[in-house]
Formats: C-alpha cells, structure tokens, sequence
C-alpha cells in the first residue's frame, strides 16, 4: 500500500532536523513540539559569523583605530533578553551568593538593590573597584580583557590582581587562533574547568598570534577558582539597563559587548553610539552610567539622554585616559552581558568532568524539564561536596542528587546529598550539597540534575563538536547521560558522537567540612517601565552595608584547642566604617563569645583556640557603617581532636584512651543543626 506523501515529508523533516541539528528550527515550525526534542538552534549571529570568516570577509586589520575580538557565542540566549534577575548582595569576601539560591557554601545575605535605590550616576572609577587599564594591541583578544577586567573589579578593593589573558588566549582549548577572538562562554569554560587564571607575571601578555595550545585541566598554577559566572540577559531597550546597573553596585564590572565602527565615534568628548542593526564585534567592560549624559556629545545625536561608561582595552591614551561614554541608545550593546564572580583557590580536591570546551549548544527532551547525569570514577577516598552546571533560562527550578555503588545506569538506590533550589540568573553556577557525599578511591558514582527551565525547551547544556569551532570536543559511551523522566535513560553520545552533558563534581577531602545554604526562592524586582528618554533617579538614603573580607585563617583550616590562630580582616564601606567586631564560637554557632569590639576597619588580632563542644570552630567578622548598616563575614575551622575520620581521638597521654565510635546519622544531623544555627538559619 503506497504512504500517504505528506507523512513522507514530515518523516524526511524529522530525519533532517534529528540528523542536523541546526536546522531543528526548520522542522519546529512545522511539526509542532515533537521536534524540539534533540539540539537546539545555534545562535543565528554564530550562523552568519562563520559564513563570513569562511568567505574572509573577517579582516580585523581595516579597522581603523585597532583589532577587535568578539565572535557571537553557539549559544542563543536571546530568549531572556528583557528579564529582570534578582541580585543578592555578596560580602565581597569572595562568599558571595550571586542569583543562587541553596548554593555556594557561604551565608546568604538579604539584602537587594532595587530599583527605586539606583542612583542617576554610578562610576566604579571612585569606588576602588577598577584595575587599570590595559591594552590588546593588533590581536583579536578583547574578550579575554574584559572576562579579567570583570573578574579583577569583583575581587576589589580587599584583593587585587593581575591575571594573564595571554594564557587565556593561547590555551582556551578551540579550534580558532589565539588572535581570532572568543567570547564569555570560551572563558567560562577556560575558568571553570580550572585552567585558570594565571597570574600575569607568570604569563605575560603578548599580541602575536598562535594556534591554541595544549590545554591543562586543572592548572596548578591558577590562583582562583570561579564558581559562578552570571549571563545578565540582554537589554531590550534604551530604558533596560536595570539589571546592568544592578550587578555593578552588587559585584563590580560587567563584561559586555559592542559593534564598534570609527566613524560612530567622537574622539573630542569620548562618547559613541551606533543605532545600526550589525551584530557585535567588540568586547568591553561597563563600569558605571550617568542617566544624564548629555546626547549632544555624540558624533550622531541620540533619541535621548543617557549613557553607561565603558572601559576599553586599547590602552590608556585611547578615549578618556581608556574609558568612552556609549549611549543608551546604542543598539548592540548590552545584548551579551557576563559577571565573573571568585573565591579562594585550593577548597576542593578535584574537579570531576567531561566539558573542558563547556557549554557549545543545548539539548531538551521536548519540554521544559529535563534531566541529566552524569557517572564518574572517585579517584580517591573523599567526599563530594558541590556540583556545577548552567543554566540557559530565567528562574530555573533544579534539583541536584549524587548516587554511588553505580554499575550501568546513572541512578541507583536512593539519592544522598539532595539539593533543591532557584537560580534566578542564567549562566554556570557551583551548587553545594546539603551534606557532602563519601566515596571510596575506584568507586563509580554519578550526579544528577533534574532542571526546570520556564519558557526554554532545551534546558541541558552540553559540549558539542561544531566544526572549525570545538572540533576538539571528545566523548566515550557511558559517561553523559539524558532522560525525560528521571528513570528511563539514554546515553547521549549514542545519539550524538563525541558529546558530554555539562555537569561537574567537586570533591574534598574525607574530614573536611561543607556549610550548606538554605533554599530561598529571589523576590522578583520591581518591574522596569521602559522609556522612550530615561529619566535621572535621585540618590537615596544610604542603605548598603559595608563590605567586609576576612584573609586568615582560610575556610576548613584544622586547629588545636590551645593553639594560636591569626585573624586577619578588612572592611570598606561607601559613606566609612564606624567600627568593627570578632567574635568566635565553639558549639557550631549557638552562642558567640567577643574576642574584639571598636577594632579598625582593616587589623588582625591572635585568638588562642578554646575548648570546644563542637567539631568546628567559627571566628565572625561584623562591621558598622556610619549609617548603622552592617555585614558580618565568618570562617569555619575544623578542631583537630573533638574526632578524627577513623573516629578516633588524637591521644593526649601514653595511658589507653577510650575509642570515640564514628559519626553516625544522628551525629551528622548534629553537626548539619549546629552549621545552620551558627548562620543563623536554625
């Protein structure tokens, strides 16, 4: 019996879009939701970058002023643009809590920049929150001065650095030269696979082109440890820059992006606007914005008054000692914003992956849920404590588990270390277990992932080998593994050769310890009215707390009752601190003992380490400002002889010595209770 033929055609259409990806956006309109279920659409300004690059209309070297740089990324994000996120403040201590929510292992803080908060001009230039200026020369690398540019403001003014964006161009690990660009989802992947960053002095900065070198996963010479990379969604208009001014009063720099043409800008007063539809070609840094700036000053007048100031990376006799003014008007920036957050390096033991080229393009199983998994091989007797994957939607909803004894399939027995929560910020973020996972030196164990993504359809990023891009990318079959339900799964690289699902484990130490955060869902912000001419916004009363960083000891330092211990601090604040506070603690946070009041706003002091009745020790940090804010920062310390992780006490005398049994449930749910009070969550 002959097939109907229009079934013929919607099969064909199907083969086609499951076969290649990119053209699933083809098959979508026509067959419904059934064909969302496989790879999602690359990103349509990637499409067309790459057609150019292979006809060579790409020659970097006509422009006038300098090279340039940025390459849209694989990944269409423009699904957000126009979402408002929620920005929790961070202690600027390097614990920080970006959009997470039941993540980092540090304290959640309370308090939001709103809206109606935002003052008329804002410059990072005066908060001692800018590295100075630098500059790329005749190589295409901007993209790697703004990631560090953004990364170095957020870690001011308590820590300052000079990271290398030589070894971030030269081993991002792609098929493209060092001089042919990139974009934040290269250097995301670059960071949080733990290739870097590396100091400047050990790798300087030199603009010659290369082809990209061997890539080390992870470098013991990166100094820092990225958990947490924030892709701000795109504006939508001239009036939607909340989110913008929001994560520069919170973290600092923001990476962003242009499309830079000479005869747009006017060098007698620094300022620039393009209102062209060309995609971006330029990374840069926004530091500030003044809704006052007047739209005279640019070489075309704009619709409006406005503008945000940027930091450039052509040196500082380009512009205004480096900076320029870009209306807000313009209609390329803004569209691909990042916020590149730190801490300490050296907390976890090893990063467990398959993505060292990260997130290339998404996968979804037909609808808004997905789950995702991953197995690896414990390389030695510790604990797991955090995983890390992205997210590519507003308000993801994801529920993160690790099982163990695993043999074929990803999930067996009951899930251990279950975390649940909101994030509301797409980008990569580093969740902390609510109680960290054991396992044993050859043992199989896997992560899972269960993300709701609320009006995006691909909610699992993988890596992906596109060609002439990340050709590079390698996968083996029983490692990534995909499902709609959670119980019936498929092993991605069945269906798409030498491709992982993006998801890391983060181990420490058997011993060591972990503070989970609590699950709170972000308030949603006031909602931005968009203007057609944005108006200026009075400064308000003060109401932001100071910052404080405490430098020693380091988070799960082991101490002795009896021993010293430094405490090291410092504490900045916009209108001054007033004065500050140490205190510590040693039955997990119940009750806090002062070891200083009135101190200055940076100092050290020696604790001599008590008795304790807990497992842990925490020393807390307050600092008031003038306005009677405050903020308070903690290190816990693990205490050598309360037990060890055989269970048994250091001896103290040659006389036998009764054995302490192991921790069992309930003394794990102990030490979970007495975490949560000393944080104040319990």
């Amino acid at each position: 019996m002959q097939k109907h033929p229009v079934i013929l055609v919607l099969t064909l259409l199907l083969l086609i879009a499951f076969i290649h990806p990119a053209l699933s956006l083809t098959a979508t309109s026509l067959v419904g939701d059934a064909a969302n279920r496989g790879i999602s659409p690359f990103n349509p300004d990637f499409i067309s970058y790459t057609e150019e690059r292979k006809k060579g209309f790409l020659d970097m070297s006509r422009f006038e002023t300098t090279t340039l740089g940025y390459i849209p990324p694989t990944v269409d994000l423009s699904h957000t643009r126009g979402s408002q996120v929620v920005f929790a403040a961070p202690s600027y201590s390097g614990e920080y809590l970006a959009t997470v929510s039941g993540s980092p292992s540090y304290p959640y803080t309370s308090s939001f920049v709103t809206g109606s908060s935002l003052p008329s001009r804002f410059d990072l230039r005066t908060q001692g929150k800018l590295t100075p200026v630098k500059d790329q020369g005749t190589c295409g690398s901007c993209w790697a001065f703004s990631t560090f540019a953004s990364l170095e403001s957020g870690l001011l003014p308590q820590e300052t650095w000079d990271f290398s964006e030589n070894n971030m161009k030269n081993t991002h690990g792609y098929d493209l030269a060092s001089c042919q660009g990139g974009n934040a989802l290269m250097a995301t992947a670059y960071l949080t696979r733990g290739s870097g960053p590396l100091l400047e002095q050990n790798d300087p900065y030199k603009p010659i082109q290369v082809s990209s070198l061997t890539t080390t996963v992870p470098n013991t010479a990166a100094v820092k440890l990225i958990e947490e990379v924030l892709f701000i969604p795109g504006r939508s208009n001239a009036g939607d820059n909340q989110n913008i001014k929001q994560a520069l009063m919170q973290y600092g720099a923001v990476y962003s992006t242009i499309h830079w043409e000479e005869s747009y800008y006017a060098s007698s007063s620094a300022s620039y606007y393009y209102g062209g539809s060309s995609r971006g070609n330029h990374a840069v840094t926004i530091v500030g914005w003044d809704d006052t700036y007047d739209r005279s000053r640019f070489p075309y007048r704009a619709p409006g008054n406005g503008a945000f100031i940027v930091k450039n990376s052509w040196g500082s006799a380009w512009g205004e000692k480096g900076y320029f003014y870009v209306s807000y008007y313009d209609t390329s920036i803004g569209l691909d914003n990042a916020v590149f957050l730190s801490e300490s390096t050296g907390d976890y033991e090893h990063i467990y992956q398959y993505d060292p080229l990260g997130w290339v393009t998404s996968y979804g199983e037909g609808g808004e849920t997905a789950y995702f998994a991953n197995i690896f091989t414990a390389q030695a007797d510790e604990q797991i404590a955090a995983v890390g994957f992205y997210t590519p939607a507003t308000n993801s909803q994801y529920k993160v588990s690790v099982y163990r004894n695993i043999r074929d399939a990803p999930v067996s027995g009951s899930p251990l270390g279950t975390t649940t929560g909101t994030i509301s910020s797409p980008g990569y973020h580093t969740i902390t277990l609510s109680e960290p996972v054991r396992v044993s030196r050859g043992e199989k164990f896997s992560v899972m992932v269960k993300l709701l993504t609320p009006g995006y359809r691909y909610p699992v990023a993988i890596e992906y080998p596109y060609s002439g891009f990340s050709s590079k990318a390698s996968a083996h079959s029983g490692q990534s593994y995909v499902s709609s339900t959670g119980t019936l799964w498929t092993d991605i690289s069945t269906v798409y050769a030498n491709t992982n699902v993006c998801l890391k484990a983060l181990s420490i130490p058997s011993g060591q310890t972990t503070t989970p955060s609590p699950t709170i869902t972000p308030t949603p912000l006031p909602t931005v009215i968009p203007a057609t001419t944005p108006s200026p916004t009075p400064v308000m009363t003060d109401i932001f707390p100071p910052s404080v960083s405490i430098s020693s000891p380091r988070a799960y330092t082991t101490v002795s009752p009896g021993s010293s211990v430094g405490v090291a601090w410092s504490a900045s604040d916009n209108t001054g601190v007033s004065k500050v506070s140490v205190e510590y603690s040693g039955d997990g946070g119940m009750s806090w003992t002062s070891a200083g009041t009135n101190l200055p706003a940076s100092g050290s002091l020696t604790l001599i380490v008590p008795p304790v009745t807990g497992s842990t020790l925490g020393i807390r940090v307050t600092a008031w400002d003038a306005s009677g804010n405050t903020r308070s920062a903690t290190r816990t310390c693990f205490v050598r002889n309360t037990f060890s992780t055989s269970g048994i006490p250091a001896p103290t005398s040659p006389s036998p010595t009764p054995t302490i049994p192991s921790m069992d449930d309930t003394a794990r749910a102990e030490l979970l209770s007495g975490f949560l009070k000393q944080y104040g969550y319990a």
